[in-house]
């Protein structure tokens, strides 16, 4: 399993693990998102033998939600595996047209998946469930071929903000063939992102994790009323 939580004899410091995926190049497609879910060791070791257990039933070796997606009954299944083990998640949207016309003119351009992607560790760092100082996480993404970006971007992050150096214990990028709770993570992707599936498994609507899933989605909207975000 990627990155084993532990807690020390001498501090009770609780590793959580999130993974996060993305839907759209955040460059061509007017919307696209990150997602993520987050966890401790021991929920997401039931978690690993539940989703395999699913997918080996129907002969399905790596799930991936676009070739999946007209499987709704494979949704929701999965969906509650998800639901049962993951402490809570979110999906953040960007409009990258919008986010291109509110950039300041002149101004040193960051990329609309990068702003995401801060965005996500920023949500991350500033959530009510990291109120707790002894409690560190470790991000996996989804590997990409401009993973190095991204490295670089957290590593800045945690070298300016104190809390940051605390609460971020690792960062790695992985692949989602092997490592199943990326594909959950996209599976979230891809419910918050498409109508029809949304009516399949709504995530919001859902008894126990509903309150557990941000959305956010910056669009033109969202970026006149917090012009600051792209100063």
């Amino acid at each position: 399993m990627v990155g084993i939580p532990h807690r020390t004899k001498e501090r009770s410091r609780l590793i959580m693990i999130g993974f996060f995926d993305e839907t759209g190049d955040f460059a061509s497609d007017r919307v696209s998102y990150f997602a993520g879910l987050i966890s401790t060791a021991e929920r997401w070791t039931p978690f690993y033998e539940e989703w395999d257990a699913l997918l080996r039933k129907r002969g399905i070796v790596s799930f991936h939600a676009k070739q999946q997606r007209k499987d709704p009954v494979l949704f929701r299944e999965l969906a509650e595996v998800a639901m049962r083990h993951a402490v809570y998640g979110f999906c953040i949207g960007i409009n990258a047209k919008d986010y291109k016309e509110a950039s300041p003119a002149g101004s040193k351009e960051v990329k609309a998946d990068m702003f995401v992607f801060l965005r996500v560790l920023k949500y991350v760092q500033e959530s009510s469930a990291w109120a707790n100082d002894d409690r560190h996480l470790e991000c996996v993404f989804d590997e990409r071929p401009d993973s190095s970006r991204f490295y670089k971007a957290w590593k800045n992050l945690k070298g300016r903000r104190m809390a940051s150096e605390q609460l971020f214990a690792a960062i790695t990028f992985a692949d989602d063939r092997f490592v199943t709770p990326l594909q959950a993570a996209d599976l979230l992707c891809m419910c918050c992102t498409r109508p029809e599936l949304k009516s399949t498994f709504d995530f919001e609507a859902h008894p126990i994790f509903g309150k557990r899933v941000l959305r956010e989605m910056w669009d033109a909207q969202k970026f006149e009323k917090y012009p600051e975000s792209v100063s």
